[in-house]
């Protein structure tokens, strides 16, 4: 097995080695606090922006582990040539193969993470999974996961050639089984995110109408930068929905919408807390 090295990449968070009996990673723990949540990066690597939204997260009272998983780690993402495009490969892979209910070492690796973090925080609750573009359906599969009390994907990119699937082992129909929060959220002129994927998630999770708001301006300001845009929340039973205004694609972190960092932390109180 790969050794990994445990070196300090954000100030706060802690890293720790998490291994399976085929993969290990880093996990960067932050400080102690509320129930824990599983912080999953983007396709560019464990950016500033991720810890950003970590911290964010940590002060709205939850104990953040932030994987890496791939790419580099700290900075602005910046990758070498043709890295992204490999990464992106693999991942499709691993997709390929949750949906046919054959995870490989990725996804055993993280049932395995967020088992090792629940030993790490004082809720009875369990632990919630989030997940970003590329890891976005790892978090939504995660689902299924008995440790595993809330999912939220945001830009889920993958699977690419399939835009309405979400790639849960056993058919994506498993998501309307359980008692589990769901949230989604994505720009609504996303260009690398399949619309369709998210537009499935009430049919597939079910549950009571949703009721409808707005956060933000009335109308959208296409001008607006993307941490001051409005906001279209859609909530309905165990499912969260969030449209972001404009054109974007990493809602929480690269182009994020404060007001849909907020929504997250709501939405992960509401599933996570004792008294929610």
């Amino acid at each position: 097995m790969e050794q990994v090295a445990l070196s300090t990449v954000r100030s706060g968070f802690v890293p720790h080695r998490v291994a399976t009996p085929d993969q290990a990673h880093v996990v960067h723990l932050g400080p102690n606090g509320g129930p824990g949540v599983l912080l999953l990066h983007e396709l560019m690597g464990l950016t500033d922006e991720t810890f950003e939204l970590a911290e964010a997260i940590t002060a709205a009272g939850f104990r953040v582990a932030v994987p890496h998983l791939f790419g580099p780690a700290g900075g602005d993402g910046s990758m070498p040539a043709g890295s992204a495009g490999l990464i992106g490969r693999c991942i499709a892979r691993e997709m390929s193969l949750l949906a046919r209910n054959q995870p490989r070492k990725g996804t055993e690796w993280l049932a395995e993470a967020a088992s090792w973090l629940g030993t790490h925080t004082t809720s009875p609750r369990g632990v919630a999974v989030i997940g970003m573009c590329a890891t976005g359906a790892f978090a939504m599969a995660a689902v299924l996961d008995p440790q595993v009390k809330a999912v939220v994907a945001s830009q889920a990119a993958f699977p690419m050639l399939r835009p309405g699937s979400w790639a849960i082992p056993g058919g994506d129909e498993q998501l309307g089984s359980g008692d589990k929060g769901v949230m989604t959220l994505r720009f609504r002129r996303d260009c690398k995110s399949a619309k369709r994927r998210v537009e499935r998630l009430p049919d597939l999770v079910g549950g009571e109408p949703p009721t409808h708001r707005r956060e933000g301006p009335a109308s959208p300001d296409p001008k607006a930068a993307p941490s001051v845009r409005g906001i279209d929340v859609s909530e309905g039973g165990r499912l969260h929905v969030v449209w972001a205004d404009g054109r974007g694609h990493s809602v929480l972190t690269a182009s994020r919408v404060d007001r849909a960092v907020v929504e997250v932390a709501a939405f992960l109180r509401k599933n996570l807390h004792p008294a929610a």
